[in-house]
């Protein structure tokens, strides 16, 4: 194993992700070390480090980012500039 260091980080240190297996707790990165983020819990930073590889990890961005499809009565999709389509 080489001693220099890696810096292919995908997450910045200090900020906050989410673990694949527990999305509903926040995590704050407070470093980055040869692939491997040392982590502890927003809301309970006293709490021992946790330490996480990258595919373990996501943005809570992502996860916000769903498709949200909204039923409608109406059987014709109007938009400006656009003729009234019917659907």
């Amino acid at each position: 194993m080489t001693d220099r260091l890696l810096k292919d980080n995908k997450y910045e240190e200090g900020s906050i992700i989410l673990a694949k297996a527990n999305p509903e707790t926040r995590l704050l990165i407070i470093k980055y070390l040869q692939r491997i983020y040392y982590c502890v819990e927003v809301d309970h930073p006293e709490e021992k480090q946790l330490a996480y590889f990258e595919r373990e990890l996501v943005s809570p961005y992502l996860l916000s980012q769903s498709l949200q499809f909204i039923p409608t009565n109406s059987m014709f999709l109007v938009e400006e500039n656009f003729k009234v389509l019917n659907l």
